[in-house]
């Protein structure tokens, strides 16, 4: 508890708390001196002939300059961009190519050459289409051939004949003699299976050849009289079969008493002449 003086009332104030506040000031103001001065020795304070001289706070350091090298990469570095730029500028304003010679075309005659040869070679391969011809006499049936059926009743008028009218031809005439083509690349004969003409009012009309191997040829044909009173019946041009043709065929054919129609038959482009053969309408 404080103490109270003589004096009336008046506080007394302890000596030792005054030197303590004192000590602390005189340490903060040392410190801030020491702070300030460190602080103005960085920014050139120094003692000068006994006095502290002030200069300035020095710069940082500048880089250092380039080296020579450096700067002659960079110029060559420059001068490397200018020269690309010349080029692309060069590229952009150059002409289109020109377009180069055409060779000579020297593929198309070897082709020529080759095509001609092996059109040669397949030509000399294949056969030319057999011509079959009817024999110069009436051959004897051979064994292999059926025998025909039989025929119906003649059926051809005498006074039709006689009177030269084509109107009673009208219908199908079919062969009834034994008769054959003879396959002059291979010199056989092939037997016909049958022949078969049919004709309209007009003497206009169309025949089929039946051959035992299976081939079979067609094509049209004319009749009329001739002045002489015979029948001529005409191929028109050659006879085409599946595999080959007949030459042309020209018959001259007589009525026989048993009213068949007798007929003699030649191939003028085969020199082939004296084909005998027998029409039953």
């Amino acid at each position: 508890m404080a103490r109270t003086g003589s004096n009336g009332g008046t506080p007394h104030r302890p000596r030792g708390g005054i030197l303590v506040g004192l000590a602390g000031w005189l340490a903060l103001v040392g410190v801030t001196g020491a702070v300030g001065w460190l602080a103005l020795g960085a920014c050139g304070l120094a003692w000068r002939d006994g006095q502290p001289v002030l200069d300035f706070c020095p710069a940082p350091a500048a880089d250092p300059p380039p080296s020579t090298a450096l700067l002659a990469e960079e110029h060559r570095g420059r001068e490397l961009e200018d020269r690309l730029a010349q080029l692309r500028l060069a590229l952009i304003s150059a002409p289109d190519c020109p377009t180069p010679p055409q060779p000579e075309i020297v593929v198309a005659a070897v082709t020529e050459e080759v095509t001609e040869e092996v059109t040669e070679e397949v030509v000399e391969e294949l056969p030319p289409d057999p011509v079959f011809e009817l024999p110069r006499h009436r051959p004897e049936p051979p064994e292999q051939v059926a025998a025909l059926p039989p025929q119906p009743e003649a059926d051809i008028p005498e006074d039709a004949w006689e009177d030269r009218d084509t109107a009673f031809l009208e219908g199908c005439w079919n062969l009834i003699s034994p008769q054959s083509l003879e396959d002059t690349q291979r010199g056989i004969n092939r037997p016909m299976a049958d022949w078969r003409i049919c004709f309209d009012a007009n003497g206009n009309g169309s025949q089929t050849i039946g051959v035992s191997d299976g081939d079979r040829c067609s094509g049209a044909v004319r009749a009329e009289f001739t002045p002489g009173g015979s029948l001529s019946m005409t191929s028109v041009g050659d006879i085409p079969c599946n595999r080959g043709s007949v030459p042309q065929i020209i018959q001259d054919c007589q009525r026989l008493p048993d009213g068949t129609a007798q007929c003699v038959g030649r191939q003028p482009s085969a020199n082939r002449y004296g084909i005998v053969s027998t029409f039953r309408r």
